[in-house]
């Protein structure tokens, strides 16, 4: 129950720092942007896994524990993620996104249940369903049931398969990690997740953080990335582990996808944006699968 709870508290976490995203990834590079996002998340990070005593466990880790964090780390924000933007120069976000979304959760939980043992109740799997139906619906707003995508046309189908590659990468991420972090201190791992994607994205990045002019003109967008990498990355990254130990992958990738029904009445209260019929039925369909995937644990 609680690890269910700290997944969907994640989902809110990531729905409120969402918002911020939108003048960062307009004035900033995305790899650079994510950089300073995880830079900042391993600076804050630093005082915490050394007060916790979370350093002190880095001899006992096993090797193979790390290598599948620092892995799972890097295949999600490196390989999924630009599969994910390159997916977006070919379709539309408003159909990379959805897509994405819902592929993710399905993908992981089969090889969660292949590879990790993970079984989920006949009633879980059945909110399971729902809440993807809803994120469906939630992602489509404003068009048919089904999105018009043209497999003729070779560009589309480019983005298409990018698409699939980038949930397919997340769903090996999330499993890798939760593989990885059962004989390590959560916080610990946090760390190394943090400190390792620091310096892996060096090379990417290099040249955005010697452009002086870059750094002097948009101070106040880096902060602002820094700020929503230590809520979204460093504190829903720690609060995401422990959903992983307590709920497994299948669950916790599940719930952490209904971000976007927690980002809806942030966007209408905050943006002003329309709610049509069909957002609204998909945040009903959603939330009556997250009380359905929570039901086995009441019982």
């Amino acid at each position: 129950m609680l690890g269910e709870l700290a997944a969907l508290f994640v989902a809110v976490l990531w729905a409120a720092t969402g918002l911020m995203l939108k003048p960062i990834s307009t004035r900033l590079n995305p790899f650079f942007a994510n950089h300073v996002r995880v830079f900042a998340s391993t600076i804050v990070y630093l005082p915490i896994v050394i007060t916790t005593g979370g350093l002190s466990y880095l001899l006992q880790t096993p090797i193979t524990s790390i290598l599948f964090v620092v892995g799972g780390a890097a295949v999600g924000f490196i390989i999924a993620e630009t599969c994910f933007l390159l997916g977006i120069r070919y379709i539309p976000l408003s159909h990379v996104y959805p897509i994405s979304l819902c592929g993710f959760p399905v993908v992981t939980l089969v090889i969660a249940a292949v590879f990790l043992g993970e079984r989920l109740a006949p009633a879980a799997l059945l909110g399971v369903a729902l809440v993807l139906v809803g994120l469906y619906l939630t992602a489509f707003p404003g068009q048919g049931i089904i999105p018009k995508i043209s497999l003729v046309s070779p560009e589309e189908r480019k983005g298409l398969v990018l698409t699939a590659l980038s949930f397919v990468f997340y769903g090996v991420s999330i499993n890798m990690t939760t593989f990885g972090i059962r004989d390590m201190n959560l916080d610990l791992a946090n760390f190394i997740r943090f400190a390792a994607l620091t310096v892996i994205l060096i090379p990417f990045t290099f040249r955005h953080w010697t452009d002086a002019r870059l750094l002097k003109t948009e101070m106040k967008t880096i902060g602002l990335a820094a700020l929503n990498g230590a809520i979204a990355i460093g504190l829903a990254g720690r609060i995401l582990l422990f959903s992983l130990t307590e709920s497994g992958a299948a669950l916790t990738s599940v719930l952490t996808s209904t971000s976007p029904l927690f980002l809806l009445p942030m966007s209408v209260f905050f943006l002003k944006e329309r709610v049509t019929r069909k957002l609204a039925a998909g945040v009903v369909v959603s939330v009556a699968g997250i009380c359905l995937v929570f039901l086995p644990g009441l019982m």
